[in-house]
């Protein structure tokens, strides 16, 4: 082999090898900017999770106000009801 095949072996191999080099850095680089995306995804995900059980804990404490208020006016309705049914009973039995 003379001088002119062993550069020109020497250039292929340095061509293959820096094809290899540069995509390894760019594998790598799209791994890190997907780990990179991919962790702001997570903490986007996170933030609107405790936004989602702030709702619901918030919906539910509602819900159960509505119902204590809605027991506490049956409730009322029961006590006016029994009283009004005892006022009749009451007259009915003076009418007699």
């Amino acid at each position: 082999m003379d001088i002119g095949e062993i550069a020109i072996v020497v250039s292929i191999w340095g061509g293959v090898i820096a094809i290899l080099i540069t995509l390894f850095m760019l594998i790598r680089q799209s791994n890190n900017e997907t780990r990179v995306e991919l962790r702001e995804f997570r903490v986007e995900m996170r933030a609107e999770m405790r936004d989602i059980r702030s709702e619901i804990h918030a919906q539910t404490e509602r819900l159960g106000q509505r119902i204590g208020e809605s027991e506490l006016k049956q409730a009322r309705l029961d006590a006016l009801n029994e009283v009004l049914m005892q006022q009749s009973h009451t007259h009915e039995a003076a009418a007699d």
